[in-house]
């Protein structure tokens, strides 16, 4: 499969990871990218091995494995805490297997129709006091939020799973500080117009840079799956 992955970000750190594994016989594959939601130059390093803990895992032993395997670690380093989504396929079977926690988005292209395929364990910042934000966040943090986690890899009762059954189209992965940042038309515009994952990937992280009005990490995996 071809993948195409781009970040962007405007703080002072990177503050999503991404990450992608296959098997040794390469039946199956997976993809996962991480959200962190503390800010911290320490967190980001968690996030980033995260992600690579989380593609791992769900190659080999499946999506909801994966969450539980990026969580221990997560938590193995008593410090961070991110959203993730894991995505994965397998030759043996159509469609995509997903599983996430957090606001991390996915959506697929299909007979030119862009369809979000995730539903975000968030709630909007507007809807929460200050003295919310406070308990779950720093104090620096709260300018940048526009999607408040009500789940992630150390809080969460069970990650939301979908498997699709068609025929697999291009899946795109995103973190918010992309799909909050571009308007659904503008998004799925940008996923239609681009035959090559890099490019499109890339232009969406740019745009949701060029956006946001806060600094923030954008991050954008773009998988096109193979036919034939």
């Amino acid at each position: 499969m071809r993948t195409g992955y781009s970040t962007t970000f405007s703080g002072s750190y990177n503050g999503d990871g991404h990450a992608s594994h296959h098997t040794i016989d390469h039946r199956a594959a997976a993809w996962a990218i991480t959200d962190d939601v503390t800010d911290s130059h320490v967190s980001h390093c968690i996030a980033s091995v995260t992600a690579h803990v989380a593609a791992k895992t769900a190659a080999t032993d499946g999506v909801l494995a994966a969450v539980n395997a990026a969580a221990e670690e997560n938590a193995a380093h008593q410090a961070g805490n991110a959203c993730l989504l894991v995505a994965r396929a397998d030759s043996l079977s159509a469609g995509w297997e997903l599983a996430w926690v957090g606001h991390c988005r996915a959506y697929e292209l299909v007979d030119g129709a862009v369809a979000q395929l995730t539903t975000d364990h968030a709630v909007p910042a507007s809807e929460c006091s200050p003295e919310e934000l406070a308990d779950k966040f720093d104090g620096y943090m709260l300018p940048r939020l526009r999607l408040v986690p009500t789940a992630s890899l150390l809080s969460h009762d069970r990650p939301s799973t979908i498997r699709t059954l068609r025929r697999r189209g291009r899946l795109v992965l995103v973190t918010d500080g992309v799909h909050a940042a571009l308007s659904a038309e503008e998004f799925a515009d940008i996923v239609r117009q681009h035959t090559d994952p890099g490019a499109c990937a890339g232009e969406l992280a740019s745009r949701a840079a060029a956006a946001r009005d806060v600094p923030d990490s954008g991050t954008a995996v773009v998988i096109d799956p193979d036919h034939g």
